[in-house]
């Protein structure tokens, strides 16, 4: 199927900024109603913004700074839906658990009951699953791997030290592929980039395992040192040709601070609440890494459009966790 491909310039930027401005806006309303509220924290609505910077910079990448909205979108809506199914369905296997360790949550406080969370997560699934379907081929069979990894971390690897963080990682390799896969081609090409993207979230992963009971410091050491390599090994791709425009490494020194510096306060301080405050910022921080990939491989007007997502992202994230 050939891609109807589109300039992008500034002025595509301002009209796409202008045209989800007031979808931002219904939004920030509709969160201040308590059962909507309920929902998005339910979906992690912050973490949402992460996953659809994934589909973005993956389709800047696979078109070469040439977009298809309409199949952008419908990607975006795909990941946004498995994201949020993903995590409906972690919340509902864990609820016995949440009872004890996160008894304010919506299902262990009795505001969304079990069934009901069953089916809004079935409905995202099968809605994710057909909005794949409209792209093409490669997306839904994507979207179909993706929805047996996140099932098979909330049944079995989540508990399996190395295996679910694993598990976990690979989640967010396929859905930066499901970027890719708005040209299928493009997946040989760019599989670099959903590496290093699920090395990072192996990170957070890693990280995240003992964010209620605290830390070992030595164990935080270690995530602190892979964290660095893997900024070095991205740093060192530009030298390789696969980030050809240096711009690229004054964002990636801006994302290698604002990770870092939670890290090394987590890293004096193993507690429960720097730990949540390090994997927020972390989860955050996909968006800038995505970033990254973008001003590496263009022009640099693009990244733009990836780094617009912090600011719901971020927004967001001051009235709704995103562990």
């Amino acid at each position: 199927m050939e891609v109807c491909r589109t300039g992008f310039s500034v002025e595509n930027v301002r009209q796409l900024f202008k045209s989800i401005y007031p979808l931002l806006s219904l939004l920030s309303k509709l969160i201040i109603t308590s059962k909507f509220r309920v929902y998005c924290q339910l979906v992690r609505l912050p973490n949402i913004f992460t996953s659809i910077s994934d589909i973005v910079a993956g389709c800047i990448l696979a078109t070469h700074a040439f977009i298809d909205l309409h199949k952008m979108l419908l990607l975006a809506s795909v990941s946004g839906c498995l994201y949020g199914g993903g995590v409906v369905f972690n919340d509902i296997f864990d609820c016995s658990t949440d009872i004890t360790e996160r008894p304010g949550r919506p299902l262990p406080s009795g505001t969304v009951g079990k069934r009901e969370a069953i089916y809004l997560g079935i409905i995202l699934f099968l809605t994710a699953l057909l909005c794949s379907l409209l792209v093409n081929t490669t997306s839904l069979c994507i979207s179909i791997v993706i929805i047996l990894l996140v099932m098979s971390y909330n049944v079995w690897t989540k508990t399996v030290p190395v295996i679910g963080t694993f598990n976990m990682g690979l989640c967010r390799f396929f859905n930066l592929m499901l970027g890719l896969s708005i040209i299928p081609a493009s997946i040989s090409t760019y599989w670099m980039f959903p590496l290093i993207l699920m090395i990072y979230v192996m990170l957070i992963t890693a990280l995240s395992k003992q964010e209620v009971k605290g830390e070992q410091r030595w164990k935080i050491g270690i995530i602190i040192t892979c964290f660095i390599g893997l900024v070095l090994f991205i740093g060192s791709l530009s030298v390789k040709g696969l980030l050809p425009n240096h711009a690229m490494h004054g964002l990636l020194f801006i994302f290698t601070m604002i990770v870092l510096w939670p890290m090394s306060r987590t890293f004096i301080n193993p507690c429960p609440k720097n730990i949540q405050s390090t994997i927020k910022t972390m989860v955050l921080s996909i968006i800038i890494l995505d970033a990254c990939f973008v001003m590496g491989s263009t022009d640099g007007i693009h990244v733009l459009v990836v780094l617009a997502l912090l600011v719901p992202a971020y927004i967001i994230s001051r009235f709704l966790y995103v562990t």
